[in-house]
């Protein structure tokens, strides 16, 4: 039996077997990167029970990374509570500021652009 096949029969065992024996979980049931990263800064030496309640109240109060940069701090300590090792949240706000500060920065060059575009043409938005 070649590698190849030997690698595609592993490969198919273990999605098998996650099929039926993998946990359903909040951060597995999205694609949104902003969700993905709250669990992996949560999950970092905590163990998934404590994690999935306070993962979802988190979301709930900070839905987005633009509520969760414009946050005081104590709130996002706050509701980061029990979860322990809070500088994981200081870290994880300041991702968000960066994002958010990324953005706006992204946004308001496109606007310049465009404006100096209009300009160059005589047009204006």
């Amino acid at each position: 039996m070649s590698v190849e096949k030997i690698k595609q029969k592993f490969q198919q065992a273990i999605l098998s077997w996650y099929e039926e024996n993998g946990r359903k979980l909040p951060w597995r049931q999205t694609t949104d990167p902003y969700k993905i990263l709250v669990s992996e800064m949560m999950l970092q030496q905590t163990q998934v029970d404590r994690v999935i309640p306070k993962y979802n109240a988190f979301l709930e109060q900070f839905p987005t990374t633009k509520v969760l940069a414009n946050a005081p701090t104590a709130e996002v300590l706050k509701a980061w509570s029990g979860l322990g090792y809070n500088r994981r949240a200081l870290y994880l706000q300041n991702c968000a500021q960066a994002i958010e500060t990324k953005q706006t920065t992204s946004r308001q060059l496109r606007r310049n652009w465009r404006q100096k575009k209009d300009q160059e043409s005589g047009t204006m938005h």
